[in-house]
């Protein structure tokens, strides 16, 4: 992709396929404009930013296999975007800026990797044993508390002003109107959540997936919306968004009127970035420094606002601990 945006674009939030805040082949009703677009990529705004942005060509990082080295792990989960070859630049351009500020990472050829998927994800933690990685929490709690090389949080990652991450079902304006008027109904997403995640941290306790509702994948967002405000036989009774999705669909004048938020999840902890293997508490306090140093760095700051973040930050440990408590207590 060539050329920069223009002032007053935006890229489009994951799952719904446009650039301008508006899925791409959206359609006209009775003059008005409405959701509707083939199911397209998903281009996060984190991705969709460093895309824009003209970048000599780059390598990006090999699919995953054997060997060990000081290389770093991004997970997206959901977002087609976050794929080696759409990623490159941004993976490079984090890669240079550890290896340039990060005492662990200084001198050596970081490799960056990033993965849509638990199963790619988990692959590369098995075979490529990177020493950092930046994932939501329910890849943290259901992989990386546990093991040889457990992880440890040092920071997270707010973005759009968010410290917390929240869920949100969203259905019709004449629809449901609480979880218990799913009645068994399709939920839609187009994030793959770990569903241990959901049913033990995110959900309340008697409304599991598979249960209270059907959790079905989605290819694109915006479909599913455009499907929830018409209704017909292929509309599911709601969507599961995240907090970056509602404040994207919560801008459209047009849309948001036509939908409602019928439940609201507990505040949860943002995704984090973790240390994997063998960190001292100093190389891990000295990692924390520069980490909430980094907009103060030369290119850190770019980096960050391909993120959308003001910053790393401290983990929220109440938050967390409650999230480790759930989920530890199962089933």
């Amino acid at each position: 992709m060539s050329g920069g945006r223009g002032a007053g674009d935006r890229p489009a939030a994951p799952g719904t396929g446009g650039g301008d805040g508006r899925p791409k082949g959206g359609r006209r009703a009775g003059g008005a404009w409405t959701l509707g677009s083939p199911a397209g990529a998903l281009v996060g705004p984190l991705l969709a930013v460093a895309l824009a942005v003209p970048v000599a060509p780059v390598r990006a990082a090999p699919p995953p296999g054997p060997g060990q080295g000081p290389g770093f792990l991004m997970v997206k989960l959901g977002d087609e975007a976050a794929t080696p070859e759409m990623a490159a630049d941004f993976l490079s351009r984090l890669g240079s800026w550890l290896g340039a500020h990060v005492s662990r990472f200084r001198g050596g050829d970081v490799e960056g990797w990033i993965a849509n998927r638990e199963p790619e994800a988990r692959r590369i933690l098995e075979e490529r044993k990177p020493a950092l990685a930046m994932v939501p929490a329910g890849v943290y709690l259901g992989h990386l508390r546990e093991g040889e090389r457990a992880a440890r949080p040092v920071a997270q990652i707010p973005r759009f002003g968010a410290r917390a991450e929240r869920y949100y079902v969203v259905g019709p304006r004449n629809g449901p109107a609480s979880l218990e008027d799913l009645g068994g109904r399709a939920l839609r997403t187009v994030f793959s959540y770990p569903e241990p995640y959901l049913r033990r941290v995110v959900f309340p306790p008697g409304f599991r997936p598979g249960e209270a509702f059907r959790l079905e994948p989605a290819e694109n967002l915006a479909d599913e919306i455009f499907l929830l405000m018409e209704g017909g036989g292929d509309a599911p009774a709601a969507v599961l968004l995240d907090e970056e999705l509602k404040r994207f669909f919560e801008e459209d004048d047009l849309v948001w009127p036509e939908l409602r938020v019928i439940w609201t999840s507990d505040p949860l902890p943002r995704d984090l970035v973790v240390t994997l293997g063998e960190w001292s508490d100093d190389e891990r306090a000295r990692l924390r420094e520069d980490l909430f140093s980094m907009g103060e760095t030369a290119g850190g700051r770019e980096i960050l606002d391909l993120m959308d973040s003001s910053g790393f930050e401290p983990v929220n440990e109440e938050l967390l601990g409650e999230a480790v408590k759930r989920y530890a207590a199962g089933p």
